[in-house]
């Protein structure tokens, strides 16, 4: 239940369709965002939360705070608890340390364990856009596909032929998490077992509005790596457990007068490799990091 004068921001994990155009024939992407979709978000910048300063790593719970002025001290790491975090701060939001929500997002596809039988397939990971990374069919060494997000497309591994869907569409709502990577698929395999690698967890969101951002520190949103294949036994030539699909990289939206925090990253995880090979899987796709200045 929610408490009295508790703000509420709700926002989309997973769309339904597959809709990928960004092109908005009614004014620029700029002037969209300004206008509409964070107006709101000035008039609930009231800093009912106080002021909030962390000294030490420490997870915080996912949502909206509504602080008068926040501080992220040098070599201290905040982790949302979820995929969402978002901060409202009246004064200065001093970034020194880390922000992040690397592998908050979409979970990457898992894939069971093989053992002298025929493969499996790989699976798909999540989006908020339906299926992240496509998992790979259990031919040789079949890769994971990477996870996508609202800008990229993950790349896809050899033997696959579908790309996962978009991860979202910032014309619609900018609070898109990355997808998750599909899981490399098991082979047949006569002898022993094998695996195929986990597909990496997308990046999640972080929204921060402040009259000055500023600070010497970072701000990620990263995808998180696919996992290698895995097999044991006695295994023939080029069989085994492909290496799944890195995570798709999330989102980072900044707004204020003065923006000045010098590494902001939201790139996808890289792929993993398939067992007994050197082949790879597909990397994530890169997220978002929007800065606008008021």
């Amino acid at each position: 239940m929610f408490g009295a004068n508790e703000m509420v921001l709700a926002y989309i994990r997973r769309l339904v369709g597959s809709k990928t155009d960004r092109l908005d024939p009614n004014g620029s992407l700029h002037a969209k965002m300004k206008a509409s979709m964070f107006s709101g978000l000035f008039f609930l910048n009231d800093g009912t939360d106080g002021a909030m300063t962390h000294s030490s790593t420490t997870t915080v719970e996912s949502g909206v705070y509504r602080l008068s002025s926040l501080s992220i001290n040098s070599g201290v790491t905040i982790f949302p608890t979820s995929s969402f975090l978002c901060f409202l701060v009246q004064g200065t939001a001093t970034i020194n340390g880390t922000i992040s929500a690397s592998g908050k997002g979409s979970a990457g596809g898992v894939n069971p364990q093989s053992t002298n039988a025929n493969g499996t397939n790989g699976l798909d990971g999540y989006g908020a856009c339906g299926a992240g990374g496509d998992g790979g069919n259990f031919s040789t060494f079949t890769k994971g596909l990477g996870g996508n997000t609202d800008v990229l497309s993950g790349v896809p591994g050899s033997n696959c032929t579908k790309w996962g869907r978009f991860g979202g569409d910032v014309r619609q709502l900018l609070s898109f998490q990355g997808g998750g990577g599909g899981s490399g698929a098991c082979t047949v395999y006569s002898s022993g077992s094998s695996r195929g690698g986990t597909g990496g967890n997308g990046g999640g969101v972080i929204l921060i509005l402040a009259d000055t951002i500023t600070g010497t520190g970072a701000i990620r949103a990263d995808g998180t790596a696919g996992a290698n294949g895995y097999s044991s036994g006695n295994y023939a030539g080029s069989n085994g457990g492909g290496g799944g699909g890195g995570g798709g990289g999330g989102s980072i939206i900044l707004i204020g007068k003065t923006i000045s925090v010098p590494t902001l990253s939201a790139n996808g995880g890289s792929a993993g490799t398939s067992s007994g090979g050197t082949t790879v899987a597909g990397a994530g796709g890169n997220g978002s990091i929007i800065r606008i200045t008021y």
